[in-house]
């Protein structure tokens, strides 16, 4: 009985080492900045008006297969100013968790371009004037993208994100917003 045991801790001790070294390069992580543009965020602004700021996104996914693989993310989209008035400057900020599955096509051994869609959810804060709203919704988003694999493990990558109707349409409006962003990752 005690051999069994042995012999089985060492069957399943192979096991898992071959699921890890099957798994290998397969994670990956990276963190990306850029600008976000928010459509028709201007047009009841009476004075200055930003409806641009940078963001960032942190990510983390599996590339299950060659072509298909799943992605997490936090993204920061920025803070938004609008002067609607002599007192009133509204400022929006909005983040987010997104989890999409994401389809890659090689081209070479070194590029790859990518297509993601998924669920985004969304946290908006607006204030200005004593008045605080925020509002939190859960949207389908997509996005398209390029990777270039600079060695084994490291890539840079651009991409770009839409975000559509971001927001809760009863609180604090709906907003459509584009992240175009490019950073690195590490495979691991």
């Amino acid at each position: 009985m005690k051999n069994s045991g042995v012999v089985l801790l060492i069957a399943l001790t192979f096991f898992a080492s071959s699921v890890v070294a099957e798994a290998a390069g397969r994670f990956y992580a990276g963190i990306n900045t850029g600008n976000s543009g928010v459509s028709n965020f201007c047009e009841d602004a009476t004075g200055d008006c930003s409806d641009t700021d940078r963001g960032w996104t942190l990510y983390g996914g599996n590339q299950i297969t060659g072509r298909f693989g799943l992605e997490v993310a936090y993204t920061r989209l920025g803070k938004l100013t609008q002067v609607i008035s002599f007192q009133n400057t509204r400022k929006t900020e909005i983040d987010g968790f997104g989890v999409s599955a994401v389809g890659t096509l090689p081209v070479l051994e070194e590029v790859e371009f990518f297509g993601k869609l998924g669920l985004f959810l969304a946290h908006i804060a607006i204030s200005g004037a004593g008045v605080f709203l925020d509002g939190d919704s859960v949207e389908v988003t997509y996005g398209l993208g390029a990777k270039l694999n600079l060695t084994k493990p490291v890539h840079i990558r651009l991409e770009w994100d839409r975000f559509p109707n971001v927001g809760n349409p009863n609180k604090t409006g709906e907003e459509d917003i584009d992240f175009l962003s490019a950073g690195v990752g590490i495979r691991f």
